[in-house]
């Protein structure tokens, strides 16, 4: 019969970044302190190495001839034990009836697949703060505008531009090649407006695929290279 070692950690009520962070962390120092190792259940899905070397050694005082089936059996069922172990340490720490009650019924005695539910709330909400935080980085970025209609200005806005776009790819604001070169050409006509209205009558071909557009804009005649 396996035992929590009488684990108390502080509820965990769901409401924070920070509170998951703190939690998390306290769950995993018992877990590592646990006298069957629990950290790498909860991490891993997997055994420490300490317990499979407990089990081969019980199974050889238990059998004469002991085979490689016989110790993933045994692993097996440990780790199915463990992983129960663990799930009840969980649930006895969660104070947040809504996420308690999806824990209890799509994780019902797997403490791995429990907290990695858990900790997946967090990696969304965080991997949105940081989309939202580059987005608005990229809008200041437009705004500012192109410093000067010159070839080293031009190109130094449209490379801050396409980084910023790259890291938000993927995401619901990332710019597809239309709105890259409308963005890159409005900025142009700030400074520029009567060569901006001649490049997009002149090369409508272009205004669909940022990479042809570039070219066209940057290395051909006339361009921001010739001012």
């Amino acid at each position: 019969m396996l035992s929590n070692n009488n684990i108390k950690i502080k509820p965990y009520t769901h409401k924070s970044m920070d509170e998951f962070k703190e939690w998390s962390g306290i769950l995993k120092a018992n877990l590592t302190l646990h006298k069957h190792k629990l950290q790498t259940v909860v991490e891993k899905n997997e055994l420490h190495h300490t317990i499979k070397r407990n089990i081969k050694k019980e199974l050889k005082e238990e059998k004469s001839t002991v085979s490689d089936n016989d110790i993933k059996e045994r692993e097996k069922e440990t780790l199915e034990d463990m992983n129960e172990l663990v799930y009840s340490i969980i649930i006895m720490h969660i104070d947040h009836k809504p996420l308690l009650d999806k824990l209890m019924r799509d994780h019902q005695g797997n403490g791995h697949e429990a907290y990695k539910y858990i900790a997946s709330k967090w990696v969304v909400k965080d991997n949105h703060t940081r989309l939202t935080t580059i987005q608005a980085k990229r809008k200041e970025h437009e705004e500012d505008g192109i410093d000067k209609p010159d070839l080293p200005g031009v190109t130094s806005f449209i490379e801050k531009l396409t980084e910023y776009n790259k890291q938000l790819e993927g995401s619901s604001y990332h710019y597809n090649d239309t709105v890259m070169v409308t963005t890159i050409l409005d900025c142009l006509a700030q400074h520029e407006p009567s060569f901006v209205r001649s490049f997009r009558t002149n090369n409508k071909d272009t205004l669909g695929d940022l990479a042809r557009m570039q070219d066209c804009l940057l290395y051909t005649s006339p361009s921001p290279r010739d001012s």
